[in-house]
């Protein structure tokens, strides 16, 4: 792709500071000279036909209003420089992706995962209903408006509906794509909801996991497991309701799967959190149930393993050791279990 800079007019938009890119071509920020307004501007390589092919479905997409769905302005080819160049723009929201909330532990505490989840399923409710499909989602599609919602984000390969309710579509993010469409590139309202459960998996395991655990697995290994329901792997403080959901949506059989965005939806607000597992920024985790919050350590020596659970109240500040879950001459398969009861009891509520 032609080299941009800042200060490069294309049509009505002079760029301003590149914020973005990845395999499809460069997000700048730009200034709409006619109205004096700044957008994000998506600019890819007209070469890249499967993008270039989407352009109907962006030049539809600002027809598109609503409060969790990016707000996309123009959708056009333009010459540049010698060549063609792909231009969408769309809102800029300065506060980025979902990305930057993360703890330094790369995941979201439940509470938080789950409002933005919400968000995301209530803008693509509102896709579906206008025939729509994303079929990009993951964390970094997701933007962080100025009131704190969450905001889907990058039409370039969404999709129009057609009246089988599927439609055929050549690019999808490999790491959450449904299996289904690995054979058959027919994508579906279930085929989002499927990359929904997926993000919601990244979210409050870990957003690395996933992808470190394809790296390890080989990528035939990891389709495979997708295609029979035996990839997920969940980390100890990981709710078991939200595990349910998350198995549901992403179901090896697309008819297994919640039937829209408005059931997972619904199911999701259900959740009622009373205590939660978050991580500090060492990447220590840390337990919160109303006003305490619990925290835990383990020495070891050799195969022997020692944890020592403690209590801080946030109010008065006073720290005491929790009994209960304090043990000696643990094995690892027991430590595991010892750390999942205390993580359990904090969900729960019951210390």
């Amino acid at each position: 792709m032609t080299t941009l800079s800042p200060g490069d007019r294309l049509y009505k938009y002079e760029l301003e500071r590149k914020i973005g890119g990845g395999h499809f071509g460069e997000v700048w920020l730009a200034q709409d000279l006619v109205v004096s307004r700044q957008l994000a501007v998506k600019i890819l390589d007209e070469s890249m036909a499967p993008v270039a092919a989407s352009l109907d479905e962006a030049r539809l997409g600002n027809k598109l209003n609503h409060g969790n769905v990016v707000r996309i302005h123009y959708a056009d080819v333009i010459a540049h420089a010698g060549g063609k160049l792909v231009v969408i723009a769309m809102d800029h929201h300065a506060k980025g992706s979902i990305q930057s909330l993360l703890n330094a532990g790369k995941f979201l505490n439940a509470p938080t995962a789950v409002a933005v989840v919400v968000d995301v399923l209530r803008g693509l409710e509102y896709l579906h209903e206008q025939n729509f499909l994303h079929n990009d989602i993951k964390p970094s599609n997701i933007l962080i408006g100025d009131d704190s919602r969450a905001l889907l984000t990058d039409y370039g390969i969404s999709r129009v509906l057609g009246p089988s309710g599927s439609a055929t579509s050549t690019v999808a993010y490999t790491l959450h794509r449904a299996p289904e469409t690995t054979a058959s590139d027919l994508t579906s309202v279930q085929s989002d909801i499927y990359q929904v459960g997926m993000t919601l998996l990244r979210l409050v395991n870990g957003v690395e996991t996933l992808e470190k655990r394809r790296a390890a697995l080989g990528a035939v290994a990891f389709e495979r497991l997708k295609s029979t329901g035996r990839l997920l792997e969940f980390a100890l403080f990981v709710d078991a309701r939200l595990k349910r959901v998350i198995v549901k949506a992403t179901a090896a059989a697309p008819a297994k799967r919640f039937h829209s965005a408005l059931e997972m939806r619904r199911a999701l607000e259900r959740i009622r959190f009373k205590g939660y597992w978050d991580a500090d920024p060492s990447g220590d985790l840390f337990g919160i149930e109303g006003s305490n919050k619990f925290t835990f350590t383990v020495r070891s020596t050799g195969s022997n393993h020692e944890m020592q659970a403690y209590r801080e109240n946030l109010k008065s500040r006073r720290k005491t050791k929790v009994s209960r879950h304090c043990h000696k001459g643990l094995s690892e398969a027991q430590l595991s279990v010892m750390q999942k009861k205390l993580m359990t009891d904090v969900i729960k509520g019951e210390l």
